[in-house]
């Protein structure tokens, strides 16, 4: 491959790490993994998630840069979803303890 056209490849890679605490990890990878593999074979991306073993709070995402972003937008959702239930849940509970 000549390299300008090394470098148009590269062009459209993109590689992104996503601060994503270690706990929150099972609830992105879904049953055995399933939600990963699903998003990686819809988006053509790999993405991965640290195994149990490793103390890492982060999730890689690495492929084409607009699946790259659909792919980080997507864990991203689903993160949120369960930071701001968990903090909802939490208030909650703060709240009522305090009514009662």
């Amino acid at each position: 491959m000549s390299n300008t056209a090394n470098d148009i490849v590269q062009a459209k890679l993109s590689f992104e790490r996503l601060p994503i605490a270690k706990v929150y990890h099972p609830f992105i990878s879904g049953p055995d993994g399933q939600t990963v593999r699903d998003l990686m074979d819809r988006t053509g991306v790999k993405i991965v998630v640290p195994p149990h073993s490793v103390d890492k709070d982060e999730i890689v995402v690495s492929g084409e840069k607009d699946a790259v972003l659909d792919a980080k937008r997507f864990i991203l959702a689903i993160y949120d979803d369960k930071v701001v239930g968990h903090s909802l849940v939490r208030r909650s509970a703060m709240f009522l303890c305090c009514c009662e």
